[in-house]
């Protein structure tokens, strides 16, 4: 068995020494969410490259760190077609860069269909945990 953390629930740092902290502290596979654990950028779909793929993978093995999962939570549901359509290929890049990761799962946001609901489902998350 291999254990595992969430990149983002470890203390902050670059890329390149996030992955080994991930290792010093005994664990052998990551959950990362770029946005949450990147702060030197904003990772988005432009920044999602081939290359960055690439340089996390191969930190990843000098570290003997695996990615297990690569969190994208949004909302899959979204009922306004423009934000659906933004937030569809913001996954799409997300299956990419999972691929070149080698990384076979993308987390997801479960999703609610009634944007009212899924605003205030946001909200009462950001007040327990702000």
């Amino acid at each position: 068995m291999r254990i595992g953390i969430r990149a983002h629930d470890v203390a902050y740092a670059p890329l390149d020494e996030l992955i080994p902290n991930i290792h010093k502290q005994g664990f052998h596979c990551m959950h990362i969410a770029l946005s949450k654990s990147i702060k030197e950028f904003k990772p988005g779909v432009e920044t999602m490259t081939p290359g960055l793929a690439m340089y996390i993978k191969e930190l990843c093995a000098e570290n003997k760190v695996d990615v297990a999962v690569l969190g994208c939570y949004l909302n899959l549901c979204n009922p306004n077609p423009e934000k659906h359509k933004e937030i569809v290929e913001k996954y799409k890049a997300h299956i990419r860069f999972a691929s070149i990761l080698g990384c076979g799962v993308v987390g997801t946001e479960t999703g609610a269909v009634n944007l009212a609901a899924y605003l205030l489902y946001s909200y009462v998350l950001y007040l327990i945990f702000i």
